[in-house]
């Protein structure tokens, strides 16, 4: 075999392992593309894949929600946050990524918003899960966070319960000094049970046509040596 005849094999054998080596990649390339493809359908399908929600909603009119979308009930929200992959509990405890609610929830402060407070939790308007699923991503929930609302509500409630507790303090306490007060005036005597509580005995009168008639009341036959 001459020189020029090894040189043309040699190239084809070059030419050959490039092409396949390209095919290779390509096919690398082409799986790759696919796997991401999958991971980008999987991710928009359950955008909140690996998170855990606690749920809370109470009936009312939720003033941030349009007019064209329902209000949620809590088993519609648990489900439709479920379908987007987030697992849903009913315990609000320090795995939780946030409390989703309704306005309402807030208002009326909720247990589970009472805790979500207590723990530095964060409340999230229920609206962030429509805005997830149109997305197809988790969306960044500070514009729907309702801590600081859920906050001040919290403290305007302690407030007035505060002082309504404090009102009947103050009753109680003034029922009290009044009838200390009455007790301890001058002239008064202590309480006697006459048997009879008819108010001729306090003037000490013996003219009573119910207490002095043909029957005597136990008080005047006490006084006559009857009884």
């Amino acid at each position: 075999m001459d020189s020029n005849t090894k040189v043309k094999k040699s190239k084809k054998r070059q030419r050959k392992d490039i092409s396949s080596a390209q095919s290779t990649e390509q096919k690398k390339s082409k799986k790759n593309n696919t796997t991401a493809q999958k991971n980008t359908q999987k991710k928009q399908k359950n955008p909140l894949n690996g998170i855990i929600l606690a749920i809370t909603t109470c009936e009312g009119n939720d003033t941030d929600a349009p007019s064209t979308q329902k209000e949620f009930t809590y088993k519609e929200a648990c489900k439709f946050a479920e379908s987007m992959g987030a697992s849903t509990t009913a315990q609000v405890h320090n795995r939780v990524y946030a409390v989703v609610c309704n306005k309402s929830a807030v208002y009326q402060s909720t247990q589970r918003v009472r805790k979500a407070l207590k723990k530095n939790i964060p409340i999230i308007n229920i609206q962030w899960l429509l805005e997830c699923q149109k997305e197809g991503k988790r969306v960044d929930p500070m514009n729907f966070i309702l801590t600081d609302e859920a906050k001040e509500l919290a403290k305007k409630r302690q407030e007035i319960q505060e002082s309504k507790a404090k009102q009947v303090k103050e009753v109680d306490v003034a029922d009290e000094s009044d009838e200390e007060a009455l007790q301890n005036v001058s002239g008064w005597s202590e309480p006697v049970d006459y048997g009879c509580c008819c108010v001729c005995h306090d003037d000490d009168r013996d003219d009573c046509k119910w207490c002095s008639g043909e029957e005597k009341c136990s008080v005047i036959q006490k006084k006559l040596g009857l009884i």
